[in-house]
């Protein structure tokens, strides 16, 4: 074996303890998440809802990206959700200091936008393909645009946007610069766009052969090691910026906190986290990530009291 396929094998095995480690912390809070995922619009408020819709989500990416080493799911099909649940967490930060009137009022106005919306684009895509099938339609007596549009844009002034002309969101963009969530947004962002929109690197690293130059065998399967371990790291890393973001909306208790706690130990530990561009699809030696295990664990502690320190202040 040369010294290239020790060290991807390595790098595998760091993966698959990692999955296996997140699968079992998954399994003990497991119990708490069932619970908190409940929720009523009337008692609890849309925003609530919302944001527990949305833990619910991301725990459930979890368990089955955690699980696709036992179930041989291809991961490339799972990666993409990543970027809804990162889009849910930097969206959901941005009203979570408004207050309870707001964030629920622009729950609601936007919910409806989107299901008017929503509505008028199916009509045109059934007109134009099939005329014949019964299908729900726009109402006809909803509100006028311009003032569903002012009064979305007086909300998220309220929030602290100021919006013109008909737009009726800041960019997601936007609310990530706000909140210190820019790097991962646009990290995010990039590899999962890269796989929902035709682009030819994805194409075309998904082709495998014993030579750069020799006849190649496409699939998605060919980087299943590295979509199946980018699905459970950066899952992982989104589900623990939930607790932290929204501890005092989900109240962990002190079983689940340091459950928590382990996943993080977990995350940190690990030698290597998925790039976007590898050097293994670049036919290039792959570095000794083992020795970063130690300066990952440093980095992250310090990370974590400095984050500590500008919170008391």
């Amino acid at each position: 074996m040369s010294d290239e396929d020790k060290q991807s094998s390595t790098d595998q095995s760091y993966a698959d303890m990692f999955s296996e480690s997140l699968s079992k912390h998954l399994s003990s809070i497991e119990p708490f998440v069932i619970e908190r995922r409940k929720a009523a619009i009337k008692s609890d408020g849309a925003y609530n809802v919302l944001l527990r819709a949305s833990f619910s989500k991301c725990f459930e990416f979890n368990t089955v990206a955690a699980r696709t080493l036992a179930d041989h799911c291809p991961s490339f099909f799972l990666a993409p959700t990543l970027r809804g649940i990162c889009e849910d967490i930097i969206v959901l930060r941005a009203w979570r200091d408004a207050s309870s009137a707001d964030r629920n009022g622009l729950a609601f106005e936007l919910v409806a936008m989107r299901l008017t919306s929503n509505l008028a684009i199916q009509q045109k895509f059934f007109s134009a393909n099939r005329p014949f099938q019964p299908i729900l339609a726009p109402p006809k007596n909803s509100p006028e645009e311009s003032q569903t549009i002012a009064k979305v844009q007086q909300l998220w002034s309220r929030v602290g946007f100021n919006l013109g002309g008909k737009k009726v969101a800041p960019t997601t963009r936007d609310l990530a610069e706000r909140h210190g969530m820019l790097e991962l947004y646009e990290y995010i962002y990039s590899i999962t766009s890269d796989m929902v929109h035709f682009n030819p690197n994805v194409l075309m690293r998904s082709g495998w052969g014993p030579e750069a130059d020799a006849e190649m065998q496409f699939s998605p399967r060919n980087f299943e090691d590295y979509y199946r371990h980018f699905c459970t790291v950066y899952g992982a890393y989104l589900l623990l910026l939930y607790f932290n973001t929204f501890h005092d909306f989900i109240l962990p208790p002190p079983e689940v906190q340091e459950a928590v706690k382990m996943i993080q130990q977990d995350l940190d530990l690990l030698p290597r986290w998925p790039e976007i561009v590898t050097p293994e699809e670049m036919n290039r030696d792959a570095p000794d990530y083992r020795k970063a295990a130690f300066m990952a664990t440093l980095f992250h502690a310090l990370k974590r009291s400095d984050n500590s320190t500008e919170s008391e202040e």
